[in-house]
């Protein structure tokens, strides 16, 4: 491919954002430049200030004049609507029904949509996109990841999944999980954090002497060894990746995984048997805590089925299958 493509991402920090590194894996595969969008941390800012702001609208105009491949969410209104071009969108970042219904009156601008889950490309129908601009394409993940029993006298999980607002807690049940832990002491909890509201995580948690945080950056395969399972027990889908990568390494690196039928990901544990999948509530949650540490997952068949649909060759490859149907390529 010879033309260059022009990613915008609202940020680019490949080492440390799963949305950031499928963009990293596209961009040293296509030839291609990456664009920070806005240094605007929170979102709600934006959104305030933009129609104020000439200088801002100038500045995303400019980012998005060329641009043909956009990667942010389907409920991203404040981007979305100053695209004056036809461009591809994926839909990587969270994004609720009420948000997506908002931002369709812009989607005519899209030649293709991008979905992660089935519950994504539900969520576009339901808001009157035709099925045939929508194509599923999984993120793709690294495989690094090799498969470690532990050592562990007790059963324990890893939560990996550190919030970027502080809504987050309640949305990927952090303190659903803190409850659970209080509840059952003969379970331990090793999160991995990474400094934003980690005060905040530690008033939380008190004195808890069976959740463990790591605050800074690790060796994911290392404490993927160090654990029986992986849980993101999410009460709701907003603010929250549908796919997320902490997952989707747990199984690379052999570990089933514990989560809710609110992440798009939850229809493929269910299907192909990775783990459990739970209603998000409380009760259910700690019946399915009950079954995992009862039930035997054979490493080898979660990473390879794991594989087929988040390994890194098909993600490429479908990007480039969609680049080529792609007009103004």
């Amino acid at each position: 491919m010879q033309k260059k493509i022009n990613y915008v991402v609202q940020d680019y920090l490949p080492k440390h954002e799963a949305i950031s590194r499928e963009v990293y894996l596209l961009r040293n595969s296509f030839n291609s430049i990456v664009v920070d969008t806005l240094s605007v941390k929170n979102n709600a800012d934006v959104n305030f200030n933009y129609k104020r702001n000439p200088l801002l609208i100038f500045k995303i105009n400019k980012i998005l004049k060329d641009s043909i491949h956009v990667y942010t969410s389907f409920g991203d209104r404040f981007h979305l609507c100053l695209i004056n071009k036809k461009i591809i969108l994926t839909g990587a970042g969270p994004a609720n029904k009420e948000k997506i219904i908002k931002t369709s009156k812009y989607y005519k601008k899209i030649n293709k949509f991008v979905v992660q889950s089935f519950m994504d490309k539900e969520l576009l129908l339901d808001a009157g996109v035709d099925d045939s601009k929508i194509v599923l394409i999984y993120p793709g993940v690294l495989d690094t990841f090799n498969y470690n029993l532990g050592d562990n006298e007790r059963f324990t999980f890893l939560f990996a999944s550190s919030c970027l607002e502080k809504k987050q807690f309640y949305s990927k049940g952090i303190d659903l999980l803190i409850k659970i832990a209080k509840e059952r002491e003969d379970i331990d909890f090793i999160f991995l954090w990474r400094n934003m509201f980690y005060d905040e995580l530690t008033k939380k948690v008190m004195n808890l002497k069976n959740i463990k945080i790591i605050n800074h950056s690790v060796n994911m395969n290392e404490y993927l060894g160090k654990v029986n399972a992986m849980i993101l027990p999410a009460l709701t889908s907003e603010n929250v990746k549908q796919i997320p990568h902490s997952l989707v390494e747990s199984l690379y690196a052999g570990k089933p995984v514990l989560t809710t039928n609110v992440l798009g990901i939850s229809e493929i544990i269910r299907k192909d048997d990775l783990g459990l999948v739970s209603n998000p509530n409380y009760e259910e949650l700690i019946r399915n805590i009950d079954l995992i540490k009862q039930r035997r997952f054979d490493p080898l068949v979660l990473k390879s089925k794991a594989l087929q649909y988040f390994n890194v060759n098909r993600f490429l490859e479908e990007h480039r299958r969609l680049y080529e149907g792609f007009n103004n390529i």
